[in-house]
């Protein structure tokens, strides 16, 4: 049991099956100060998994359609670009056509993407009551507020919170190989940094903060968090 800015996490079992991994989020709605931590999440996730379908698609025989990006995007509208040449529109799109002249050009005009780095999985989304958290749990997994310098987080007995269901990664070392080619797969997807991205977030080489990530066409994405990164600094203290 944890907890962070964005919400309580608990290891779980649903009737027998598991562990699985239970965010539970502070912010009940949009009105959050800095950005709805569950509606970042749940579309990182959801916008992951379809990108994960689309490379397998892609590689299923010799009539799939191919996913090609800009192999060394920069602004945000390649990096748009990027991550809508994941869809079907895309793979059937301009940068598809250029698959000529990439081979032609040894790979700087785009390149494919033939492969998805181990990404955790997501099980979808519930809700849970401040009533349930506080009544009904046992006293030892009930939850803690976390308190900052400037404010502090609790859930009220009185409301209803969203909440996201991961697969439990197991702690492990942080391979740089592994952390290195989960960044680069982001970058050229079209994700960016915030500024709380840190060690803390990877666990056994895999990211398991989503919010650690932003998608293109979402609030707080900035080209200064954008870019290519070192496994070094990624997993920074």
């Amino acid at each position: 049991m944890e907890c962070g800015v964005d919400g309580h996490l608990w290891k779980v079992w649903f009737k027998g099956s598991g562990p699985y991994v239970l965010k539970v989020f502070w912010d009940t709605s949009s009105a959050a100060t800095r950005y709805f931590a569950a509606k970042r999440e749940c579309q990182n996730a959801a916008l992951l998994q379809m990108m994960h379908a689309a490379v397998e698609d892609s590689m299923a025989g010799s009539a799939a359609l191919p996913i090609y990006v800009h192999p060394r995007p920069k602004t945000r509208d390649e990096a748009r670009g990027n991550t809508l040449a994941f869809s079907d529109e895309g793979r059937r799109g301009e940068l598809a056509g250029q698959a000529a002249a990439a081979a032609a050009d040894g790979g700087t005009t785009t390149m494919q993407i033939t492969s998805v780095p181990r990404l955790r999985k997501c099980y979808g989304w519930t809700k849970v009551h401040g009533h349930t958290l506080w009544h009904t749990w046992p006293a030892p997994m009930r939850p803690r507020a976390l308190r900052l310098p400037k404010f502090t987080r609790s859930f009220s007995d009185s409301q209803e919170y969203l909440a996201i269901v991961y697969e439990y990664v197991e702690e492990g070392e942080n391979e740089p190989a592994a952390v290195e080619t989960a960044a680069d797969f982001f970058w050229r997807a079209g994700f960016g940094y915030t500024l709380s991205s840190a060690e803390r977030n990877w666990k056994s080489g895999v990211l398991v903060d989503l919010s650690d990530i932003v998608h293109a066409s979402s609030r707080g994405w900035n080209e200064k968090g954008y870019g290519t990164r070192s496994a070094a600094r990624i997993l920074r203290p």
